[in-house]
């Protein structure tokens, strides 16, 4: 029964009746039934996240948005330059309002820049779709209803404190994850 969260993929459209099931299986007397869903639930949740929103930029406009010039490919060398230097964590000056954090360009590859630049920089922007009650897909609706029920945070909760009397401090991930959606549902 192990395997059930390898099944739940992005490319496949999960049954809504399923999401409930899982959903349902949270508070079920079985622990075993309990584990598999919290898992599950773990997986719905990190492939419901709205996908990231690239960007490109030219070499030149990142530079000058950082007050650098534009590096020369005669005198390039590999390793830690000043061109590179805003890459590392030594140079960086956190943004002081939300319009410079969604205009900071945080590369999510380390290798650019340390041989050579490339010509156009493809880099993850910093804000992403945000869902609400009017554009919140069905399925992630589904989720956010009942973690906004009352009743059934309760039952989760003594559920959750009854596999916990063993006295044992044991990390759980696939816990963790479903607390802190629950977390960031509420907010």
């Amino acid at each position: 029964m192990a395997f059930i969260p390898f099944l739940l993929q992005r490319q496949i459209q999960i049954p809504l009746s399923c999401i409930r099931i899982l959903v349902d299986f949270l508070i079920h007397e079985n622990l075993d039934i309990r584990k598999i869903a919290e898992q599950c639930i773990s997986t719905l949740c990190r492939i419901q996240k709205p996908p990231r929103i690239y960007l490109e930029k030219s070499l030149h406009d990142i530079f000058y948005q950082i007050k650098k010039s534009c590096p020369d490919e005669a005198f390039s060398c590999p390793g830690d330059r000043d061109d590179n230097l805003w890459i590392t964590l030594n140079n960086y000056q956190p943004p002081k309002t939300q319009i410079e954090w969604e205009q900071t360009c945080f590369l999510d590859k380390s290798f650019h820049g340390y041989y050579k630049w490339p010509k156009v920089i493809k880099y993850p922007m910093n804000k992403r779709e945000r869902y609400t009650k009017n554009t919140m897909p069905e399925d992630v609706a589904i989720l956010y209803n009942r973690f906004m029920d009352k009743n059934f945070i309760t039952q989760l909760i003594q559920y959750m404190v009854i596999t916990d009397e063993s006295n044992e401090l044991n990390f759980n991930i696939h816990r963790f994850r479903m607390v802190f959606f629950e977390i960031l549902v509420s907010i």
